[in-house]
């Protein structure tokens, strides 16, 4: 009788956790919600510098999101804005070790300059999760002064898994017909790279 109380209260504690859990979820993907999240974006201050601003977020956080006036800035500030970028994606592959986005998309952005980041600790190039990015587009990429300024269309797609990086990647100038078109086949841990 006492084992089966205690089971009850067990389950009805994990139970508990659980609808907490999902509550808090649910509350994320609100408006106060994506405004809670922008703010711990924006107090992000990782080691590299990097450091990520984003105006706000329509959509789902869970799947297909609408971020608006992106900007990212490095050591010594701003290098890329996006006014409006999609992202369609599952956060949920992240309990595998798995970061999938299935839409990376802007008409515009601008790559001020290259950014200038903080070296990391020694260690594999590559993380340790795996990374799918299905479709990344970018229709018209201004080029700052810097880096000679011009337009571009970027496309591309990767999946990084257990070490191996495979990445394809085409640009065309908007003006003058130049083209590149890049694939990408790389392990760094086993010194392969084509």
């Amino acid at each position: 009788l006492r084992r089966r109380r205690a089971f009850r209260r067990v389950r009805g504690l994990l139970a508990l956790l659980l609808a907490l859990a999902l509550a808090a979820a649910l509350v994320l993907d609100t408006a106060p919600g994506h405004r809670f999240l922008i703010g711990r974006i924006l107090a992000l201050r990782p080691s590299s510098g990097l450091r990520i601003s984003i105006d706000r977020i329509d959509g789902s956080l869970y799947g297909r999101a609408e971020l608006r006036g992106l900007r990212l800035y490095d050591t010594r500030g701003l290098f890329f804005t996006a006014p409006e970028v999609t992202l369609d994606w599952r956060p949920s592959r992240w309990l595998v070790h798995r970061l999938s986005i299935y839409l990376l998309e802007s008409d515009n952005a601008t790559l001020i300059r290259l950014p200038v980041l903080r070296p990391g600790r020694p260690g594999p190039l590559l993380p340790k999760y795996d990374i799918f990015l299905d479709r990344l587009t970018i229709r018209r990429l201004h080029f700052g002064p810097a880096l000679g300024g011009g337009v571009a269309r970027i496309e591309g797609h990767g999946d990084v898994r257990h070490g191996r990086a495979r990445v394809r990647f085409n640009a065309a100038a908007a003006k003058g017909g130049d083209r590149l078109s890049l694939l990408i086949d790389a392990e760094p841990d086993r010194n392969r790279f084509d």
